[in-house]
């Protein structure tokens, strides 16, 4: 994400294959954009880029990486349709790709537990909201959008009609996550000990905001208001390496980078809201969270 102008959210997987993104808070369906042009387990390359939207010169920019288990993908039959997937169950992460029946029915993501957060575009048809089911959400069949501000709302009609399992994914027959023909992307991550974290908090309106535990110091934080209908916001701390952590992005914005009302800190166990703005800290209200450790505890070698 380009941090000193406006521009999309860009998404590469090595599933999908380097040269296909798909960009949020647009709409729109995969494009051949080759914005990435090689992920190896160093890093990326991107490529000269005159719509700065990955490459603007002199831009400064801001990439997180998750790592599954490279292009290599297994075929994956454990839902009542097939699915290519690529999982690292030791991080608790996977990337799976699948075409629409229209039907409800399901597919398998590989994890080997039950999902915390799930993200789901469509790849074929532009037009198309991406689609997030939470472990915090009131009922497993709420929904959220990940690319608008709504607020959390029943989708058992559309999206979710049960609870995902250790083994599949349920999707009912909307076409934001099940068209027939329409081939679909799912990012699917599950909470690891240590190094990653999903869940919830109520805010209290206050600059002394409430304290989230986490088990780990933060790397990497999204909040999204659960009851009220306001941004998913991101924090992280290659950004803002010391407190307070002011520097914000939104997925259902191009906006450059921010340093708002919204602010917190990252602790050695947990991050807490410093602010009183509606976006992160709305007295009574919900929020949900994603978080992902500086120095994962799990895999942490004594010296």
């Amino acid at each position: 994400k380009n941090r000193s102008t406006t521009g999309y959210h860009t998404f590469t997987d090595t599933v999908r294959g380097m040269g296909l993104n798909i960009i949020t808070p647009s709409l729109n369906a995969e494009t051949s954009y080759p914005a990435v042009s090689e992920m190896n387990k160093f890093g990326m390359s991107v490529i000269n880029d005159a719509t700065a939207i990955v490459n603007g010169s002199t831009n400064s920019h801001v990439y997180y990486g998750w790592k599954a288990n490279g292009s290599s993908t297994v075929t994956n039959t454990d839902g009542a349709i097939t699915s290519q997937v690529s999982a690292n169950r030791q991080t608790g992460f996977s990337i799976s790709t699948y075409t629409g029946t229209g039907s409800i029915t399901s597919f398998g993501h590989g994890l080997g537990v039950k999902p915390s957060f799930i993200l789901i575009k469509n790849l074929t048809s532009g037009s198309t909201y991406w689609t997030v089911w939470h472990n915090s959400l009131s009922v497993d069949t709420y929904g959220l959008y990940f690319n608008t501000t709504n607020a959390e709302f029943a989708a058992s009609s559309y999206f979710w009609p049960s609870a995902p399992t250790s083994t599949i994914i349920n999707i009912a027959t909307d076409g934001y996550v099940n068209t027939s023909g329409s081939r679909y992307v799912c990012y699917t991550w599950a909470a690891v000990p240590g190094y990653s974290s999903f869940g919830s908090y109520t805010g209290n309106g206050s600059a002394d905001g409430p304290f989230i535990y986490t088990g780990f110091r933060p790397k990497f934080v999204i909040t999204k208001g659960k009851s009220i209908a306001y941004n998913w916001k991101m924090f992280d701390s290659a950004r803002n390496p010391n407190n307070p952590v002011t520097l914000a992005m939104w997925t259902d914005l191009t906006n450059a980078d921010g340093s708002g009302s919204s602010y917190c800190d990252f602790y050695s166990n947990g991050f807490k809201m410093r602010d009183t703005d509606v976006v992160t800290n709305s007295s009574g209200s919900t929020y949900v969270y994603m978080a992902f450790a500086e120095t994962p505890f799990k895999f942490a070698r004594a010296r």
